[in-house]
């Protein structure tokens, strides 16, 4: 998906920033282990949170 992501992209004349791109899973499967995603030749780091215009995402399963 991601490859198909990145061959619309390059369509319109853009490309990912893979320096500044994250990938954080949320929710129950949260610290369950995935395959990399690689653009490229490199690779999307996992994260456990971050930010996105002001909008903070936390990838644990919050318990009330």
């Amino acid at each position: 998906m991601v490859d198909i992501c990145c061959e619309e992209l390059e369509k319109i004349d853009m490309k990912l920033n893979v320096m500044k791109s994250q990938v954080v899973r949320i929710g129950r499967s949260h610290s369950k282990a995935e395959n990399n995603i690689v653009i490229g030749d490199k690779t999307v780091s996992y994260v456990d949170e971050l930010t996105y215009r002001m909008v903070y995402f936390v990838s644990k399963c919050l318990s009330y």
